[in-house]
């Protein structure tokens, strides 16, 4: 019996998480994370339930090696620890992982180096670690670096407007390691969190907080950078934000549905121009580029329109407001199953059959299976 490629997949990302929280199964739609999947693999011994401050997944050494075996190898923990905050960053960084998988991205790069051939493609903080054997991230807080086309995005979870980071240490560790990659015109910020509302919570709390010995809020850094900043909620709408992110034109093809995509300099930051509206295709939950096009309005007759997914609306009117916008603005909110509908490609991946291959191309015998 051949293991197939949803199942191999299943596999690699409990293996490149370390540690994979229960509470993920189902919950993105995917074909690889369904529960009756990891429970079959749980019957087989491939993969085992551990308990600790959260219930979660994790490779039995019969998987390991079944993946090993194969030619796909990757690094695990010397001494699993299941509480505290290594643990915690364990299981982000695992959904971290989930979110890119499904949006298409190749989150198995082994090195930064890797991400230099690749148009679209993530590695750890994780990962970095464990190539380097160095301390080179020793109390970093970015979790990984995205490359999606010519922009590198450094991603940073927060649970509220108290989270922080020493910005010049982020900075200067997260830059050199981009500095390797070749064709990089652009570095944003991606903040994730559970929620769009705890996200605007940190990046934008009615006081920012003063914090001591250097450390700094997000929403103080946010001020303070000169790089554009993102957000993404961890669930289902961040998993379709992703995917509109990270399909190569995919705004353009929107924009292109409301007017002329060639927009006069004084409005840089949007999309499209018709009948004296602005439009600005703000999937992405780039809050730093919808900032700058309300300024940018402000100087002009355009009224701006943006168009953004259902829940991405009323962050982007509480931003109105907490800047003081004083013009009128207007939304253009894309039906997720409308979108997916015109767009197939959106919709992710259908359950790959298929047999899988081994790292030499060879389909990977798994005998007679238990369970």
């Amino acid at each position: 019996m051949f293991l197939n490629n949803t199942e191999l997949e299943l596999l690699k990302l409990c293996a490149i998480g370390r540690f994979v929280p229960c509470s993920i199964a189902g919950k993105y739609d995917l074909q690889e994370l369904r529960t009756p999947l990891i429970n079959s693999f749980i019957r087989k011994e491939y993969i085992k339930i551990v308990k600790g401050d959260e219930r979660c997944y994790r490779l039995t050494r019969r998987g390991r090696d079944l993946l090993y075996n194969a030619g796909y190898q990757y690094p695990d923990d010397s001494r699993p620890r299941k509480e505290g905050g290594a643990f915690k960053r364990r299981l982000i960084n695992s959904e971290i992982n989930v979110i890119l998988y499904g949006a298409g991205i190749d989150v198995y790069m082994k090195s930064v180096e890797g991400l230099k051939d690749k148009d679209r493609a993530y590695i750890p903080s994780l990962t970095i670690r464990s190539d380097t054997k160095s301390k080179v991230l020793a109390g970093t807080q970015f979790y990984g670096i995205l490359r999606i086309g010519d922009t590198a995005y450094v991603i940073y979870y927060a649970e509220n407007e108290m989270d922080y980071m020493f910005p010049n240490y982020e900075n200067q560790t997260f830059s050199k390691l981009i500095s390797e990659l070749t064709h990089i015109r652009h570095i944003v910020i991606l903040i994730v969190s559970g929620t769009v509302e705890g996200l605007m919570r940190v990046m934008f709390p009615d006081t920012i907080p003063s914090l001591k010995y250097g450390r700094v809020s997000y929403a103080e850094v946010m001020q303070k950078w000169k790089y554009e900043f993102c957000m993404l909620p961890m669930n289902r709408d961040g998993l379709l934000q992703m995917r509109i992110n990270s399909v190569e034109g995919m705004k353009g093809q929107i924009a292109g549905k409301f007017g002329n995509t060639i927009v006069p300099p004084g409005l840089s930051c949007f999309d499209a121009v018709k009948d004296g509206k602005a439009f600005m295709v703000a999937t992405d939950m780039n809050i730093t580029r919808v900032s700058r096009g309300l300024e940018q309005t402000l100087h002009t007759d355009y009224i701006p329109h943006i168009i953004c997914l259902p829940y991405q609306r009323a962050a982007y009117q509480e931003l109105a407001v907490r800047k003081q916008y004083p013009k009128m603005m207007k939304f253009t909110v894309l039906n997720r199953s409308k979108v997916i509908d015109r767009f197939p490609i959106l919709g992710g991946t259908a359950n790959n059959l298929k047999p899988a291959r081994a790292a030499n191309g060879e389909y990977i015998d798994v005998g007679i299976e238990r369970g």
